[in-house]
């Protein structure tokens, strides 16, 4: 990890920033969903796989992650739509060396979304597996404190410090399977796994991607 770069009125910049993005990101699934011919509702635990680069501890721990998806086309086994994603991570506290890292990252996205299932099977659960590519929003916290009798070298001090506090847009890729089962004629259940990539470029992090798993059941409509 790298000394203190920014000032944590960034925070507030890059808190706004995401808030921005989410809404936008609102507004294209809402324009969807006008014309969708199903909506699917997940929600889960999710996990980050990427480490820091000195500790090799996790950015963060499991935490909370959901998804709406709207698929506008479909015939008996593919469905083509649109996911809105958002993942907020557990914060992931650790120490390293001398000094104590608290991490805090979350993530949405909006991706174009393929999924395979075959709708006209005659059996109660359903295999599924579905695949996006699209943009991806993270945003990055890291804190560091001092452990009791040390300071910092390049100023004798001991302040809890800011070392990264950014954001990025970068691609967003999503790989999953899992099953499904129908509730009637119009409402059905999912139950998936997700692996999920968002390219990342924030000074001082030293990743270029970021990584999670996610777990999630899900609840869809037909129209």
């Amino acid at each position: 990890m790298k000394s203190a770069r920014k000032d944590p009125l960034t925070l507030e910049k890059t808190l706004k920033k995401f808030i921005y993005v989410f809404f936008i990101f609102l507004l294209c699934t809402s324009a969807i969903h006008a014309q969708s011919k199903s909506f699917v509702l997940n929600i889960g635990g999710t996990t980050p796989q990427t480490t820091e680069n000195d500790s090799g501890e996790k950015i963060g721990t499991t935490g909370l992650g959901w998804s709406a998806q709207s698929f506008t086309t479909r015939n008996d086994k593919l469905h083509f739509g649109l996911e809105t994603a958002f993942s907020y991570f557990g914060d992931n506290t650790f120490t390293y060396s001398d000094v104590k890292y608290t991490f805090k990252t979350s993530a949405i996205s909006l991706s174009g979304i393929i999924k395979y299932s075959d709708n006209q099977a005659n059996a109660n659960i359903r295999p599924m597996f579905f695949g996006g590519l699209g943009l991806g929003f993270f945003v990055a916290e890291a804190k560091a404190s001092l452990l009791p009798g040390y300071v910092w070298s390049n100023t004798g001090t001991t302040e809890k410090r800011t070392i990264v506090a950014d954001s990025s847009i970068g691609y967003n890729v999503i790989l999953g399977a899992g099953f499904e089962g129908d509730f009637s004629e119009r409402y059905f259940w999912n139950m998936a796994g997700r692996y999920t990539l968002i390219g990342v470029d924030i000074e001082d992090f030293d990743r270029t991607s970021v990584s999670s798993l996610q777990f999630n059941l899900g609840f869809g409509v037909l129209y």
